[in-house]
C-alpha cells in the first residue's frame, strides 16, 4: 500500500561563541522528529499517481541552531505526482 517513517533529528549542546562559555553562552539540545506517509503508485491506465503527506517538526519544537534565529515550528506538506507512461 505505502509506506510510513519516522525521523529523528538529534542536536546536542552548542556553544554560541568561539571560547565555547558554557555558563552563558549555550545553546540546549532539541531533538525534532519529522512523519512522512506515502503510497505506493497506483496505475490508472496510462497515468500513474503517488501521494504523500508529511508533518515536519510533529512535536513543535521551538528550537534554534544559531543564536537568535529560530528554527520554523510545525509545518505540513502534501503532494501528488501524476506520471504517464
Amino acid at each position: 500500500i505505502g509506506s510510513i517513517s519516522l525521523l529523528a533529528r538529534y542536536r546536542g549542546h552548542e556553544y554560541t561563541t568561539l571560547a565555547n562559555d558554557a555558563r552563558n553562552n549555550m545553546l540546549q539540545p532539541a531533538t525534532a522528529y519529522d512523519l512522512t506517509a506515502m503510497t505506493s503508485e497506483y496505475p490508472l491506465g496510462a497515468i500513474a499517481l503517488h501521494a504523500a503527506a508529511s508533518v515536519q517538526n510533529l512535536t513543535d519544537l521551538q528550537y534554534e541552531e544559531v543564536e537568535g534565529y529560530p528554527l520554523p515550528g510545525r509545518a505540513f506538506k502534501f503532494s501528488l505526482e501524476f506520471s504517464y507512461h
